[in-house]
């Protein structure tokens, strides 16, 4: 397996609603991309965070009884957690995305088969791009891990 990108990104609240994109070169043709992802933490460990963002996102949103602030009805809506997926693009467009909630991932795409999400394509020299989709970061900060590596053609 060959390395083709090993990225660390921090995130943080104002990142929320971005797209992060990060090329990678495939400089021949591949077997398969395997893409490890995480990020952590996943939940608002901070109970008067929690509370405070629950009542400002409640106020902003207009739902008067999550805003008055009672503890009942904020359990409710606990755990806070941040949102973090990735997609796929080959040279060729789109190849995939993983829009879902696990905080640790990894995907396998062959031109025969591919992880739930990704679609199995050739896996063709040129510029590929994983986008880093930051739906929701809650914590001060996020930290994100991306590493896509490679089995060539031929290579046991």
């Amino acid at each position: 397996m060959s390395i083709l990108l090993d990225q660390e990104l921090l995130l943080r609240p104002q990142d929320t609603a971005t797209t992060i994109w990060l090329p990678f070169q495939l400089e021949q043709a591949a077997e398969q991309l395997e893409i490890h992802f995480t990020y952590s933490p996943k939940t608002v460990e901070d109970r008067d965070l929690a509370r405070h963002l629950l009542i400002e996102g409640a106020k902003k949103y207009g739902v008067p009884e999550v805003a008055d602030g009672k503890d009942d009805v904020l359990e409710e809506f606990l755990p806070i957690t941040n949102l973090v997926t990735i997609g796929l693009r080959s040279p060729d467009g789109f190849a995939g995305c993983a829009h879902r909630p696990a905080p640790d991932q990894l995907h396998r795409i062959t031109e025969d088969s591919a992880s739930p999400g990704f679609l199995p394509c050739p896996l063709k020299a040129g510029e590929w791009r994983i986008a880093v989709q930051v739906h929701s970061v809650f914590t001060p900060e996020c930290h994100c891990q991306i590493r896509v590596e490679t089995k060539e053609r031929g290579i046991a």
